[in-house]
């Protein structure tokens, strides 16, 4: 054993016994402080360095050309020329934590604390809680936040960390509370700044930026981690913005808690609609009543192709300020009147042309707004619904729905035709919710006109549209008319979303062949060819023959024929002439020849059964007819058989005939349905096998 002998200063035996206590004191702060680890730091900015290394700590000051900076340990001298970036952290609740045991927050301790359990297994992550509260405070204001944690199970889980939420940023205020990784271990890994941004969501369209996104990515998302992170959303009162929120309950991944909670004052009215949710917990106070939806033990849902949109699929809560459909009409059709304002330059394009009649003014009118007005793909929900004045849209050249749509109605009206705005819902944001009058349900727009007495609806959106033709994403839908106290219309489904092909094929006796077709293209089918219309003659015809080479390896375009594309009062039609060098088999004196351009498929209907319903957005018809010209010195030998298929929503039927030495193949496919329930999956799955069996039919010929 070593014995050490320390000698004392002769101040030290001549001093008191209170000032021995305060230098114990003393040297006990001093030697914690600099010989402790698990000093916290009250900022976790970081200093990155061109060498490569990093550090956390707190940015203190910049004296000249040197930073200087505190670690745990030490504060830390670097010039400037060392330093490659800084990233300066707000300091967010739980920023200090470093390990799992400094956690000071019940809930998530509670959640860490939690037994897995074998039900969510399987999900590439569980959300083990997530809960959303709303208030609203008597002055109008509304605090939206939220809470989530998840775990990581699978590798597939680990998108997961990146997030997004949305806000409106001129009547909205967003702040990412936190958001940290918690691994197995125990270790802590809260968010840097870095790992933030806050940018427009339409980033193209200036007029419409006020619809901003946070998105951020967690760290540490590893397999068995915790991924924590909360936001909160505070709203001014808007009186063209309402209180609103439309939410879904679980998703795809299991859910092991997902809550909803509504605080409000007792003397505001509140609607909600649930959808696969049971009924709130209600509380009550002498000055406010609180609702509460709960949802547990969700095992999530299997994605299957052709699905309705996400919100139709899982249990849904919509809730807004107590209003009426009269008081949404009233309140967006007043602000209409105040944004018809006509520049000289409008005046005179209406001028030229009030002398024609009145079905000339209106094919000019939507010529006009749907080619020189570019569209922009923001919905109605993404703005504060007050439509861009005339003036302001004619100057920028582009214009969402319902500012594009605003142009038309006004120069119409300006023109004299009777018309009205409708709004109206997409089909791929989920179901409208009539219980609940809100304006901020709307996310597109278009127009009802009335012409010699008939009705008809014009949807501005694209200079590809045929007049008439309507979005397929709003077909089928109801739509509220402004200026109706609150009228709804039902917007028709297009029976023009057809393609009828006629096919001559002239089979030589080497197996060659020249092709003729000629397709009408009607609805979402002329949209497609429209869209060729910026560019040259030769670029077309270099776009049709790669078409042509994708059919057919090999295959060389003749000559085409394309309806004027600019013309939007007429449908699509294109004439195409092609030849194909080996189209026929032979084989001895038998020659074998194929149908051409028929590729039936029945891959989206592999899965033996299926428990979602199937979504589609349009009716859909498709129809040909093949003749097949042969050549001398051979005869029919074998043609295909008929074929038929018949139920009440979809009809499939084809046969082939046989005629001076001709073979003449038909068919006709017809979907009338937009929404199947699984019980008639089999039906479908059963109407496209059948279709894609007629895809390997063969005629074959024989020499005489």
């Amino acid at each position: 054993m070593i014995k050490v002998k320390i000698r004392m200063p002769k101040w030290w035996k001549k001093s008191g016994k209170s000032e021995l206590l305060w230098l114990f004191l003393i040297l006990t702060i001093f030697l914690s402080c600099s010989l402790s680890k698990s000093v916290r730091m009250g900022k976790r900015d970081n200093i990155y360095l061109k060498s490569g290394e990093e550090y956390a700590g707190e940015l203190i000051e910049w004296r000249g050309d040197t930073l200087f900076f505190r670690t745990q340990d030490s504060i830390l001298r670097f010039h400037s020329s060392l330093i490659s970036s800084i990233d300066r952290t707000r300091k967010r609740k739980g920023d200090s934590w470093v390990i799992k045991d400094d956690i000071d927050d019940p809930l998530l301790k509670k959640t860490l604390n939690q037994k897995e359990e074998e039900w969510y297994q399987e999900g590439g992550y569980v959300v083990l809680l997530r809960k959303r509260e709303f208030s609203l405070s008597e002055d109008g204001r509304i605090t939206e936040e939220t809470r989530v944690i998840n775990r990581v199970l699978k590798e597939r889980g680990k998108s997961i960390a990146n997030q997004r939420f949305t806000y409106l940023s001129s009547t909205e205020t967003a702040r990412l509370l936190f958001a940290r990784g918690i691994t197995e271990k125990g270790d802590i890994v809260s968010i840097r700044e870095n790992a933030i941004e806050d940018a427009p969501y339409f980033r193209n369209f200036l007029l419409y930026n006020e619809l901003r996104q946070k998105k951020f990515a967690i760290p540490e998302s590893r397999i068995g981690s915790f991924l924590d992170y909360s936001y909160s959303i505070v709203k001014k009162s808007e009186p063209k913005r309402p209180f609103f929120a439309s939410l879904n309950f679980a998703g795809w991944q299991p859910t092991k808690v997902d809550s909803v909670i509504l605080n409000f004052p007792i003397d505001k009215k509140i609607l909600y609609k649930t959808e696969g949710l049971p009924e709130p917990e209600i509380k009550r106070t002498k000055k406010c009543i609180k609702y509460v939806w709960v949802l547990k033990n969700e095992k999530g849902r299997k994605k299957e192709n052709l699905a309705p949109p996400f919100k139709d699929i899982f249990p849904r809560l919509t809730f807004a300020d107590s209003m009426s459909w009269q008081d949404v009409d009233l309140l967006l059709s007043s602000s209409i009147k105040d944004s018809l304002i006509y520049t000289e330059k409008i005046l005179q394009r209406l001028e030229n042309i009030k002398s024609q009649e009145t079905s000339i003014i209106l094919d000019s009118l939507y010529n006009l707004v749907c080619k020189e007005i570019r569209f922009a793909p923001v919905p109605l929900s993404a703005t504060i619904p007050v439509p861009k004045t005339l003036k302001t849209v004619y100057k920028t050249k582009y214009a969402n729905s319902l500012d594009k749509t605003y142009f038309l109605y006004g120069l119409l009206k300006k023109s004299g035709i009777q018309n009205y705005i409708v709004l109206t819902r997409s089909k791929e944001v989920g179901r409208f919710v009539k219980e609940v009058p809100s304006p901020q349900q709307f996310t597109y727009a278009l127009l009802l006109v009335i012409i010699d007495g008939d009705s008809i609806f014009l949807d501005p959106r694209e200079d590809t549209y045929t007049k008439g033709y309507i979005s397929e994403e709003i077909q089928g839908e109801k739509g509220l008319v402004l200026g109706t106290e609150g009228e709804f219309v039902r917007i028709p489904l297009q029976d023009n979303e057809k393609k009828t092909v006629e096919m001559s094929v002239n089979i030589k006796a080497d197996g060659s062949c020249e092709i003729k077709k000629s397709e009408e293209l009607g609805g979402k089918y002329g949209i497609n060819f429209r869209r060729l219309k910026e560019m040259k003659e030769e670029e077309i015809r270099k776009r049709l023959e790669e078409d042509v080479s994708l059919i057919y390896p090999g295959a060389k375009l003749i000559d085409y024929v394309l309806s004027p594309l600019t013309d939007l009062t007429r449908e699509v039609t294109l004439s195409v002439r092609y030849r194909i060098k080996n189209f026929a088999f032979l084989a001895g004196d038998f020659l074998f020849v194929t149908l051409p351009e028929i590729d039936y498929s029945a891959a989206s209907v592999g899965a033996s059964e299926r428990k979602l319903p199937l979504f589609f957005n349009t009716y859909n018809i498709t129809e040909h007819r093949i003749e097949f010209v042969f050549p001398d010195g051979f005869s029919v030998y074998h043609i295909g058989r008929a074929r038929n298929f018949k139920k009440d929503f979809i009809t499939f039927s084809s046969e082939f005939s046989y005629k001076d030495n001709k073979v003449v193949y038909r068919d006709y496919f017809k979907r009338k349905a937009l929404l199947l329930d699984p019980s008639k999956y089999e039906d479908y799955k059963t109407c496209l096998q059948v279709m894609a069996e007629v895809t390997n039919e063969i005629i074959v010929l024989k020499r005489k």
